[in-house]
């Protein structure tokens, strides 16, 4: 049986377990350690594990990616007005079809 720390926090009135580490990486002092800084984050109103907002979204990503990329990329055309056919526009241009 694999041995491991953890700690069962109430956040925001919902319980969460929280994954420390495995023994003997982390020592008995180091999880006492890691409690007292969660409660804190707990207590400073901070989750005690990484954000959320530090994954990007669809539309960074694609930012990210067109920005770092787009040198090698070949336009055949260009669109609206002069930006590259594969950067997304927020509202494309729709015709009526009726």
């Amino acid at each position: 049986m694999a041995k491991s720390w953890s700690q069962r926090l109430l956040i925001n009135g919902k319980p969460f377990n929280i994954g420390l580490g495995s023994y003997p990486v982390i020592t008995l002092a180091r999880a006492r350690e890691l409690v007292l800084q969660n409660r804190q984050a707990v207590a400073e109103g901070n989750a005690p594990w990484t954000p959320p907002d530090a994954v990007p979204t669809f539309a960074e990503a694609v930012d990210t990616v067109i920005a770092e990329r787009s040198t090698s990329w070949k336009s055949s055309k260009p669109r609206n007005g002069g930006g590259p056919e594969w950067t997304p526009t927020p509202f494309p241009p729709w015709e009526k079809s009726w």
